[in-house]
């Protein structure tokens, strides 16, 4: 701990002790205030040197005092490097320790996903950036550090002293959504950090709504407060306005910080699952995007249904270079195109509204086969193997899994063979052969994902969970299947159950398909109503959907 010399006093601060305009000055901090040049050691190789100006702060003292404007204080602030800020390096530096030593590893392990997932972002970074800097170089992922436009230069000299791999970006809070993002990652980030930033309330609302903005479904943000440091309103305002924002708010324990940066006065928030906004919908405004367009080339290939005018999602997440298509087809199929300039590769996932539990009665595990079954040929492309060997060849690669109520189908390759692709993806959904032999030896891969898991410890919980699961509840039931939950019937009979299973579950209503690329190719109802008429009917087919299973998106 430093203590403080009477002689140095921030702004509207007397040597008696009374409080500055705007908090309560501790007595004791984790940083030395006056010091010039400060060293920080949080162990295993994490160690920083950060220059700071506690001149630029003390000068306040002169004439004027931290009642002034928000962006005035912060250009003030930011100059020092607080307690808040070490407090909350120190708790992430944890993830260089061994896990079973922290108190808080499973929260380390998320934490430590989001970031390389989505990458880091600092909030109110000051000309320190010690959080953002120690996180990335423990996690080992990229970082961006974010503060006001006079301030960055001395944020970049520290990034420079450090040689971090941290980028360095002006931000105003509340006016991100035209900020060009460095680096590989852009919003929504997998890790959003800020430590000591908040003065006052009025800073607060805009504070937040950057937070928000900046995040995910996925995004887990930490924020730490000196409580030392008074500031009640802003505190107040900040944990009123975040439980209002996120589904999950919770107050990290004492005994997460690191025992050398410890102080019982800092509270770090753990902010998880932003509440975001319903994307509103309206006509097209965009000229890449007429309201005659009907959706992109991809979509042609999943729809056989009257049209529907695309329409742009007007909200998104601020900073989002990507460009989205959404309609809901006549049939009630679900679209959404995504234009990525950042993709590398082109892909399409399909979801139905259906899983695991809703397995038939006499059919445990029937969802799961039925996912297995889908790639045994389809009409156009007859092969047993044949999706999986034509993907192979080109470095594409698919994958499918059962939930409990849904069943998801993805696949990714590169875009100069996504058009042949999309042509048999289709297929499988409108017209999938589900030949009784093929299904009967498909058997043998469900059980033998059961023989596997049956070692997991994860798994055996979760069938234990089930087991105590109320004997009428769907729960209650064994969800992968196997031999003997499958083939206690005859091969024709396991057939025609899963045509019927797929008749029932895998139409439009229930289906939806998202398709992210990086080129945009519209197309005109015209074009779609041409192809349509080429198209051979297959509604009276024993493998076509009595729902009329008609092309479409998620």
């Amino acid at each position: 701990m430093s203590t403080w010399p009477l002689n140095w006093l921030p702004a509207g601060a007397t040597a008696d002790g009374s409080p500055p305009v705007w908090g309560i000055w501790p007595e004791e901090t984790l940083v030395d205030p006056t010091a010039h040049e400060l060293e920080f050691d949080f162990g295993h190789g994490l160690q920083f040197r950060l220059l700071q100006r506690p001149e630029s702060f003390a000068s306040q003292r002169a004439g004027t005092s931290l009642s002034c404007a928000p962006t005035e204080r912060g250009r003030r602030t930011g100059c020092m490097v607080w307690d808040g800020a070490a407090v909350l390096a120190g708790m992430l530096s944890a993830a260089e320790r061994s896990s079973q030593e922290h108190p808080g590893r499973e929260a380390l392990g998320s934490w430590r996903s989001a970031a390389r997932t989505r990458g880091i972002l600092e909030l109110g970074a000051g000309e320190g950036g010690l959080p953002g800097m120690l996180a990335s170089r423990a996690f080992g992922c990229q970082a961006i550090l974010t503060d006001l436009e006079d301030v960055v230069p001395q944020l970049a000299q520290n990034v420079a002293l450090n040689s971090s791999t941290a980028l360095v970006q002006a931000l105003h809070w509340g006016k991100d959504a035209a900020v060009e993002w460095p680096g590989a990652f852009y919003p929504p980030f997998g890790l959003l950090l800020a430590a000591d930033c908040l003065y006052d309330t009025g800073n607060v609302p805009p504070f937040v709504d950057s937070l928000c903005a900046l995040s995910g479904p996925e995004s887990e943000a930490l924020v730490s407060f000196d409580t030392a440091l008074g500031r009640w309103g802003a505190y107040s305002a900040f944990e009123a306005l975040v439980r209002e924002r996120w589904a999950s708010v919770e107050e990290l324990p004492l005994a997460w910080q690191h025992p050398r940066f410890r102080k019982h006065e800092v509270k770090i928030f753990r902010l998880a699952f932003p509440i975001l906004p319903i994307a509103s919908l309206a006509v097209p405004q965009s000229k890449d995007v007429s309201s005659s367009a009907l959706l992109t080339d991809t979509a042609k290939r999943f729809v056989r249904a009257e049209e529907s005018d695309p329409l742009p999602l007007q909200q998104k997440p601020r900073g989002d270079p990507r460009e989205y298509q959404y309609a809901v087809l006549s049939n009630g199929l679900q679209v959404v195109n995504i234009f990525d300039p950042n993709s590398t590769q082109a892909a399409v996932s399909v979801a139905t509204s259906v899983g695991s539990l809703s397995d038939p009665k006499d059919f445990d595990g029937l969802a799961h086969l039925t996912e297995h079954a889908m790639f045994l040929g389809s009409e156009k492309f007859p092969e047993q193997s044949g999706f999986d060997v034509w993907l192979a060849e080109r470095g594409g690669f698919s994958n499918a899994y059962t939930a409990e109520e849904q069943t998801v189908y993805y696949v990714a390759l590169n875009e100069e063979d996504f058009e042949a692709c999309l042509d048999r993806y289709a297929d499988v959904f409108l017209a999938p052969l589900f030949k009784a032999s093929w299904i009967w030896d498909e058997v043998s891969a469900v059980d033998s994902e059961h023989s596997k898991n049956r070692n997991s410890q994860d798994w055996r919980l979760q069938e234990l969970i089930r087991y105590h699961a109320d004997e009428r509840s769907p729960m209650h039931r064994f969800h992968t299947g196997s031999r003997e939950t499958l083939q206690r019937t005859s091969k024709e009979t396991l057939a025609a159950e899963i045509q019927a299973f797929f008749a029932a579950n895998y139409c439009p209503p229930r289906l939806t398909k998202q398709c992210p690329r990086r080129h945009q190719h519209a197309i005109t109802s015209k074009d779609t109503s041409d192809q349509d008429s080429d198209e051979e009917d297959t509604s009276d087919s024993p493998s076509s959907p009595a729902c009329n299973m008609t092309r479409g998106i998620h």
